[in-house]
């Protein structure tokens, strides 16, 4: 199955891009999905974010990610 993950403030600079759709095993919960991210991009493991599916706010990660979720990967916001 497939999700599109998308990517925001510093997180893009890691990436080198906005968003992209990988592709996860059903039965694949957001933690394994993150592994497989901060594999992809080890840089991603030193910054602070914060886990969306879907708009709303992950509380948790061992819930199951269904074809075509989109996850959001949000760095904290500095507020001004």
């Amino acid at each position: 199955m497939n999700i599109t993950i998308k990517y925001f403030g510093r997180i893009t600079d890691i990436t080198k891009c906005e968003e992209e759709m990988i592709s996860i095993n059903q039965g694949t919960i957001l933690s394994n999905a993150e592994l497989i991210l901060k594999k992809k991009y080890p840089l991603i493991e030193k910054e602070l974010y914060t886990l969306f599916i879907n708009n709303k706010r992950a509380i948790n990660t061992d819930q199951f990610l269904n074809n075509n979720d989109e996850i959001c990967i949000m760095p904290p916001f500095s507020g001004g």
